[in-house]
Parts: structure tokens; sequence; C-alpha cells
């Protein structure tokens, strides 16, 4: 009988300590998904479904979308990825034209804290959004995890440089001290490695980590149809942390989903997603 106990208790110990490594670990996903507003045909509506499909099988912790602009569809978006994500964050502010940030954070944990800013300064088509910056405080099991979901000022040029610059000094002011770690997420329309780049992860203090794998870009693809470019490929998409003992970047890595169309394989964005891993210390 005794002997009975014993094992027992082992295999109690064992699968808690199963359970808590499986907790420890934390997904992230960032993906610009190009539903711009129903005034532009992008085929937002036939995309959507595809674009839902394939979030919903990474299976990732937290979704950080840029571009969800379209109504119908992302009610659509919304509604099929209810029941695994049951927590997101609100719409925010919007535009003179009545158009928001665009910038939408999902969650199979709960969010226990939402807070928004607003960019100021645009240039171009950005003005006619209320970009800005959303902050979720996620309880991931105890452990309280910041995600600022962000999509700066597109273009190039110093002008445009000058204002993704006071666009993160803004980003900067929602940084919370309750979180263990905070984590910056979107469409930064800035190249890594340019000068640009490393004046971020500067003043922000933040850390990244190389994708694995054969995919190294996220944007400016020249076989994409949504938006054609003859603009070199770029990675502008990250996941980045900012430095901190207790949490640690595991992997990464850029995928590329398309769809079959009469058949040919077509993207389902002009943006690839970027998806990283998590290790949370206990």
């Amino acid at each position: 009988m005794l002997r009975i106990i014993v094992v027992s208790i082992f295999f109690l110990f064992s699968q808690n300590e199963v359970l808590a490594q499986e907790k420890s670990e934390l997904t992230i996903l960032s993906w610009n998904v190009f539903l711009r507003p129903a005034i532009l045909n992008d085929n937002q509506l036939d995309r959507v479904d595809s674009i839902a499909n394939y979030l919903a099988a990474t299976n990732a912790d937290v979704l950080v979308l840029q571009e969800v602009f379209h109504k119908k569809a992302k009610r659509r978006l919304m509604n099929q990825l209810r029941s695994a994500y049951k927590f997101s964050t609100q719409p925010g502010k919007r535009s003179f034209w009545g158009v928001p940030s665009g910038v939408v954070i999902l969650s199979k944990h709960k969010i226990v804290k939402e807070r928004h800013v607003n960019f100021k300064a645009a240039k171009g088509s950005d003005k006619m959004a209320c970009k800005g910056g959303v902050s979720a405080i996620i309880d991931f099991f105890g452990a309280k995890i910041q995600v600022i979901g962000t999509h700066l000022q597109a273009g190039r040029g110093e002008k445009r440089n000058r204002i993704r610059r006071r666009q993160l000094k803004k980003l900067k002011t929602i940084e919370d001290t309750s979180a263990i770690a905070s984590f910056y997420v979107g469409d930064f329309n800035i190249a890594n490695e340019t000068e640009s780049y490393s004046q971020m992860m500067k003043f922000l203090d933040l850390e990244n980590i190389s994708p694995s794998g054969d995919k190294k870009k996220t944007s400016n693809f020249s076989d994409n149809e949504l938006y054609p470019t003859t603009e070199k490929a770029r990675w502008i998409d990250f996941i980045l942390l900012r430095k901190n003992r207790k949490v640690k970047l595991k992997n990464s890595r850029i995928e590329e989903p398309k769809r079959k169309i009469n058949g040919q394989l077509s993207r389902l964005s002009d943006h690839n997603p970027i998806l990283s891993s998590v290790i949370i210390s206990r």
C-alpha cells in the first residue's frame, strides 16, 4: 500500500512538473494582414477565411495583427477566431475619416489591462488612420506579460524616419512596470541592419533573435500581386523583447502562408507573419 502511495505521489509530481514546463513557454505571432478599408479593393473578403484558418492553425498564445481595417472582414475574422482567442483589444480612437489604428491583439489568456496611445504626426496615406499603439497586460498562468502592438509610419526618407522616432518615444510612455516583461510587436517599417533599427533597439533597450529557416524577410516581395513593388525585400516586422532576466526569446521564424487560386499559389497578405517562442523563468 505504501509503495502505491509513493508511486502515486511521484506520478503527480512528475505531471505537475511537466505542466509547469509547458506553462513557461509563450508563443507570439505578428502579422500585417492587409485588410485595408473597403474603399480599396484588395480581395479582403476572399482572403479573410484563409487568413483566419492559418492563424488558428499556428496555435499561438497571442496574435498581434495590423491593418485590420475592413469592417466586414474584421467581423468574420474575429468570429472565426473567437472560440480559441476569447480575449481581444478594442479598436481605440478613430481618425476624422472614421479609421482606427488597425492594430488588434488577440489572446488565449485573459487581458487584465488595456491602454491605447495615438500618434499625432503622419504623412501620406497614414493620415487616413488614427495610428498608434495598444498595450495589453496578459495574465499568463500568473505571470503578467505586456504586449505593445503597433504599426509605425510607412515610407522612406528622413522626414518619415523622424516621424517614426517620435512614434517610438510615444510607445515608450506606455511601458508597464507591473509586468515582468514588455514586448514591442508589429510592423515597424524599419528594416533590420539599418541605423534607424540600431537606434530603436538602443532607445527602447530591446533584444531580438534572428529567424530560423530560409525565410528572412517579411515585406516587399516581387511575386506579391496584392501590392506590387520593385523594392528589395526587407525584414520590418518584429517581436522585440525589452531586455529582461526572467524572460528570454527562445526562437523565431518567418512563415509564408498562401492559398491556391486557379491552380496557382497566391499570398494571403503583402507581408509574411513572424512567430516567436518565449521562455519565462519560474
